[in-house]
């Protein structure tokens, strides 16, 4: 992707609050157009602390009628419902598209390989922690955000973000997808 049109279709990707005794959260999917038009909500289940992210991420975005016109996956981070890792890599490659995991504060991938220390699987949690790579910020015109992400360089990933954005640093897909998700 050279040039990021100002109508760039995106789904951003958030999950639901939940409670560590559920075993189930919902994750909400929401495809927008531009930076103000939303286009398609979808969602489904992930298995809190499991291994279902990717794969139910994944699925969630063939089912937006929109598919065909989706040009970047946004994600909240890179886990959801506890520690569920999503694997950039396999996203980006089954998916055929460039994803960005956003973080408005800098994670400390520390702090999260020592919580998946106390999970079961551990181990297997850090490695999909490390995977996704190093994490990076960016200046958009109202202020720093972090990223981590397959398929993009960094000056597309701005632009994309800045057209994406419209108050505040977090992009309106997921910004909306946060505000479905907290109330379902």
């Amino acid at each position: 992707m050279k040039k990021v049109k100002k109508e760039i279709r995106t789904i951003g990707i958030d999950d639901s609050p939940f409670k560590f005794s559920d075993k189930k959260t919902k994750i909400v999917g929401c495809v927008f157009r531009g930076r103000d038009r939303i286009v398609d909500v979808v969602s489904s289940n992930i298995t809190v602390d499991g291994f279902d992210s990717t794969d139910k991420i994944c699925e969630l975005v063939k089912n937006s009628r929109h598919i065909e016109q989706i040009r970047v996956l946004m994600l909240d981070g890179i886990t959801f419902g506890g520690l569920n890792v999503v694997d950039l890599d396999e996203i980006h490659e089954r998916m055929g598209k460039p994803v960005i995991a956003v973080n408005r504060k800098k994670p400390s991938i520390k702090d999260i390989c020592r919580a998946a220390d106390n999970t079961d699987e551990g181990k297997k949690r850090k490695e999909l922690i490390k995977k996704a790579g190093k994490v990076n910020n960016v200046h958009l015109k109202k202020g720093e955000i972090y990223y981590q992400s397959r398929g993009l360089k960094k000056e597309v990933i701005k632009d994309i973000l800045e057209n994406t954005t419209y108050s505040g640093l977090l992009p309106e897909p997921l910004r909306v997808a946060h505000l479905i998700a907290k109330n379902i």
